[in-house]
């Protein structure tokens, strides 16, 4: 339900779980959204089938659109296995009516704010949609968890844990082959980061990011380095609180909203690149791409103990973290990687490290590799979705 050219997570963990898997010699169809040239021709570069449903904003008719194309592509291609990539597939393969009897294995997933927020959840259509969620989990050979932490979060709303397996997402390193930095460019697009140390935060400006503490943690940073410049990456609800919040801490010289940047684009590339730190103290993150991506490019991350942060970024290893909330251990743990350059190289070498042993496209694909091989060598549909 989430898919490139959309810059989603789920959707970006999802793309890049086909593109190797399908390279691995699995026929591999994926059912998403989105329609015009840029989805078209992003998918003409794939080695696998597309099909796309047209967009619908409103959700009921959304999960009787998905439904239905759903089960036309089931009966057209007859899978093997059936594998949801974000909450709304999960929910969408669970109001399938003859799941019990479905001819195919399912692998469903838990990759965030979709099992957080329900199973129940508050509200009354968070507790409708947690039924054909908690069904299709019910009914499902395997589950994807983004991280240990959510593979916690799963069990203690009743999953069965015997069946997850951590699946976070992944960097493709790929993407580096025919990149090379231009510090020109960098600052011809943003001159007022030339001969400044930067931090950099990348993230939808919104209340789960907690952009607002990484403003104030920096404020307590510029006392002390005046010359520091903190740029801003992305857009969303909190964007107009934000500038007003540079405004009174009297910040326009330091902090940068500059608004959303194609992702995985050079630009991006050059302001990863050119950062001393990265900076994101977001709670209730199953993982975080964006952490992986920092620490591809060599960067030490700054982020708080919550969520699955801790997985990816190691306390004094790979990055700092500070107490969610706190505002003064956040600036001291930026202090400390802008003041001393060679911790923070060193630190940002062993994150690349890292990134490259634990993150890579390549040991996801083997991975999934291995869950595929085992649910396909478990015997026959009947016996898989028992066990």
């Amino acid at each position: 339900m989430a898919f490139p050219p959309s810059a989603v997570g789920t959707g970006i963990y999802a793309q890049r779980l086909a593109r190797g898997l399908a390279e691995k010699g699995v026929e591999l169809l994926v059912l998403t959204t989105g329609d015009g040239e840029e989805c078209a021709s992003f998918d003409r570069g794939q080695p696998y089938r597309t099909v796309r449903m047209p967009a619908t904003e409103f959700v009921p008719h959304r999960y009787l659109l998905a439904w239905k194309w759903l089960r036309r592509t089931l009966r057209e291609f007859r899978p093997d296995v059936l594998w949801t990539t974000n909450g709304m597939a999960t929910r969408v393969v669970g109001l399938l009516g003859n799941l019990p009897d479905l001819e195919t294995a399912v692998v469903s997933c838990v990759r965030g704010s979709d099992i957080v927020t329900r199973l129940p959840g508050w509200g009354l259509w968070k507790r409708l949609e947690s039924v054909p969620q908690r069904r299709c989990y019910k009914h499902s050979v395997a589950i994807s968890a983004a991280s240990e932490y959510m593979k916690k979060v799963a069990v203690a709303k009743g999953v069965n844990g015997e069946k997850i397996f951590v699946d976070p997402p992944a960097f493709d390193f790929g993407l580096l082959e025919n990149y090379r930095f231009d510090p020109e460019r960098l600052w011809k697009k943003y001159p007022f980061v030339r001969e400044r140390p930067v931090v950099l935060t990348v993230g939808r400006l919104s209340e789960q990011k907690r952009v607002e503490l990484a403003v104030r943690a920096v404020a307590r940073v510029v006392s002390k380095f005046p010359e520091l410049c903190h740029v801003v990456v992305g857009d969303g609800p909190r964007r107009d609180e934000l500038r007003k919040l540079v405004g009174a801490l009297g910040l326009e010289e330091n902090v940068f909203l500059v608004g959303t940047v194609p992702p995985m684009s050079a630009e991006l590339f050059d302001l990863f690149r050119w950062a001393r730190v990265f900076l994101l103290p977001c709670v209730r993150e199953g993982l975080g791409n964006v952490f992986l991506e920092a620490g591809a490019f060599g960067l030490p991350c700054v982020g708080v103990v919550d969520g699955g942060v801790p997985e990816v970024v190691r306390d004094g290893e790979t990055g700092l973290l500070a107490a969610p909330g706190d505002v003064a251990d956040i600036g001291d743990k930026v202090t400390q990687l802008v003041e001393d350059v060679e911790l923070a190289r060193q630190m940002g070498w062993r994150a690349r490290e890292w990134i490259e042993e634990r993150f890579s496209v390549e040991v996801m694909v083997e991975r999934n590799l291995r869950v595929l091989d085992e649910v396909m060598e478990s015997g026959n549909a009947a016996q898989r979705r028992e066990s």
